[in-house]
């Protein structure tokens, strides 16, 4: 019996061990009848320590012999057609001299002459001189073109110093023409135009500038400029000018970059003093400004703040001027199109010497004002349509203050008298450009202008400039261009009575043509067609340009 039950227990052990191994659950009841005996098996323990094995593998010493052998091989190239060798000549010699000789109608010869260094790292120098001259078209009386004579000279030299450079300029001109006496004569009985002695215009200066260009990202660099001009009106007066004009200006920039923003600073003074001999008229004019500007740049944006600041001096009278400077431009699109847009402004002496290059037919001018460009706006956008042409778009407003106009004189001479004007001026502006390597250039521009005052001023509503130059094979240069304006309304005259009435000095349609033949590299010859509509249209009332005109020569370098 007792073995029966320590078999049944054993059994029981032995199920509820595998039971055990396939459900582990400690939590188990054991019930068992009868006598029984537990015994514990002792546990399995290690009885080794770890030992250290050293797994550096040993690197046997290996030879190689290499055995002498001969492999046979060929070669076999392609045939192609033979190509041709064009030999490229050396590149042109730079010639440092030309002189340039022409004749044209109107009895109009013309002269050139220009000699200058190749640049090198020490300096360079250049003078030239010219000369043109016509005996005009004295027997058209209602279009008057009178003789004239302009020669100018000049010598200009450069010299690079370490981080810096030094030029001088020395200059002079005189130009002659002649004023006109109007008939006295009626329908029936005609009287020719009489002529006044020459009007003679004598300008001498010189300019000496000093400018650094320091590399350094810390270092402040600057540009000085002196400049001296005289100026002289020898027009009745037998014994002397009848009017002379000194200028003098001295004008120097700080430029510094800073925080990846440049800092400029402009100051300057031009002094002014112009006299009449006839009349012991005298005025000194000072005009002193100071414009400071901030301009930053980032790959998307340029951006220019600043301000200018204008003091001037007329005959014991000062004014004060400032005028906002602003301009910013977009670059995100690449150089395709970049808009831009700005505001600033500018205040200038209105000098002798300025008057006389807009209208050489006035008569005494007593009063030389400073005139002013209040709030220039603009907006715009410039780019590329491809890499061989441009364009730029704009619209523009701005107030001028005291700008010089041209009124006829009361009297039998031809002359006009000064007079200041103030207005409004919008205008649209659109350019284009097309170039193809050296062979073609072009370009056309339209300006459209609208001013606040329809009356004493010589302004076209619009004008039109256009130019052509083909290059064929560096041997035959052709050029032609075409300046349109419209008729122009704004400007005054004086009747029977002497009272101001309004005249129509009619359309400007000037068509030229031009082209050069390079017999060698030294010798050209050249011909200009210049008014090819042959439209007689007139500068200033009873003063016309002349007619159709050719002029041809010889260039030739040395």
């Amino acid at each position: 019996m007792i073995k029966k039950i320590y078999l049944s227990s054993i059994f029981s052990f032995a199920v509820a061990g595998l039971l055990a191994q396939e459900t582990p659950n400690l939590n188990q009841e054991i019930v068992t009848v009868g006598e029984r005996e537990l015994k514990l098996k002792d546990a399995f323990k290690a009885n080794f320590y770890p030992t250290e094995v050293d797994t550096v593998i040993k690197k046997e010493n290996l030879t190689y012999d290499f055995l002498p052998g001969f492999v046979k091989t060929s070669f076999n190239p392609d045939t192609i057609q033979a190509a041709k060798l064009k030999v490229v000549e050396p590149l042109s010699k730079l010639y440092p001299g030309y002189v340039k000789l022409g004749f044209g109608n109107y009895t109009m010869p013309y002269a050139e002459a220009y000699y200058g260094s190749n640049r090198n790292r020490n300096g360079m120098f250049a003078v030239k001189l010219s000369h043109i001259s016509s005996k005009g078209n004295e027997a058209d009386v209602d279009k008057f073109a009178g003789p004239f004579s302009k020669s100018t000279g000049a010598f200009w030299v450069k010299r690079f110093l370490k981080s810096s450079a030094f030029s001088a300029k020395v200059y002079g001109g005189y130009e002659g023409r002649t004023l006109a006496v109007n008939p006295e004569a009626d329908d029936v009985n005609p009287a020719p135009i009489t002529l006044v002695p020459e009007r003679n215009f004598l300008n001498a200066g010189t300019q000496i500038a000093f400018q650094s260009y320091k590399k350094d990202q810390d270092a402040l660099n600057h540009h000085e400029k002196l400049d001296f001009d005289f100026f002289a009106d020898n027009s009745t007066a037998a014994d002397g000018f009848t009017a002379t004009e000194i200028n003098v200006s001295a004008s120097t920039r700080l430029e510094k970059y800073y925080n990846k923003e440049i800092y400029k600073v402009d100051f300057g003074v031009e002094q002014n003093l112009y006299s009449q001999k006839d009349s012991a008229y005298k005025q000194s004019n000072t005009l002193i400004n100071l414009a400071p500007t901030i301009s930053t740049r980032t790959d998307l944006v340029q951006v220019d703040l600043g301000l200018g600041i204008f003091s001037f001096f007329d005959n014991g009278r000062s004014y004060f001027y400032f005028v906002p400077k602003a301009s910013a431009a977009y670059t995100g699109f690449e150089k395709y199109a970049v808009p831009y847009a700005g505001l600033d402004g500018d205040a200038q002496i209105n000098r002798f010497a300025d008057l006389m290059n807009q209208n050489p037919f006035y008569g005494p001018v007593e009063d030389l004002r400073l005139k002013r460009e209040n709030l220039h706006v603009y907006l715009g956008i410039r780019g590329r349509i491809s890499d061989k042409s441009s364009y730029n778009l704009k619209v523009y407003r701005s107030r001028k203050i005291d700008q010089s106009i041209y009124l006829p004189n009361a009297g039998t001479i031809r002359s006009f008298e000064v007079a200041y004007q103030s207005y409004n001026h919008f205008g649209a502006l659109a350019e284009y450009s097309l170039a193809f390597a050296k062979r073609f250039e072009g370009n056309v521009a339209f300006q459209y202008h609208k001013y606040s005052i329809d009356q004493l001023l010589n302004l076209p509503e619009y004008e039109i400039n256009t130019e052509l130059k083909y290059n064929l094979g560096d041997k035959l240069l052709l050029k032609t261009g075409a300046h349109i304006v419209p008729q122009r309304l704004n400007t005054t005259t004086l009747d029977e009575d002497g009272d101001r009435i309004q005249s129509n000095l009619g359309s400007i349609v000037d068509v030229n043509f031009g082209a050069e033949y390079r017999y060698t590299r030294r010798l050209a010859a050249f011909i200009n067609f210049s008014n090819i509509s042959n439209n007689r249209y007139l500068l200033y009332p009873n003063y016309a340009v002349l007619g159709f005109n050719v002029m041809g020569g010889l260039n030739y370098s040395f």
